[in-house]
């Protein structure tokens, strides 16, 4: 397992032996409550381009579900 900070959010990667495209990802707000995961659909095949995607996600997708950058909102 890995774990990266980016833009205030953790991002939880995991590795699974027994299956294709083995690593996944999971980001978490500064509440440590999990906003979005990619544990369903497919994985990738290593640790770097699953912390890209994730990356990917926070950057360009989180307004979509609902989360805004920290420190922005209320």
């Amino acid at each position: 397992m890995r774990t990266e900070i980016v833009e205030g959010y953790l991002i939880k990667i995991t590795f699974s032996e027994n299956i294709d495209s083995p690593y996944h990802w999971e980001v978490y707000n500064d509440n440590l409550m999990m906003e979005a995961s990619w544990k369903t659909g497919g994985g990738y095949d290593t640790e770097e381009d699953c912390l890209k995607w994730a990356e990917t996600f926070i950057r360009n997708y989180r307004n979509d579900y609902g989360f805004l950058p920290r420190g922005e909102g209320l």
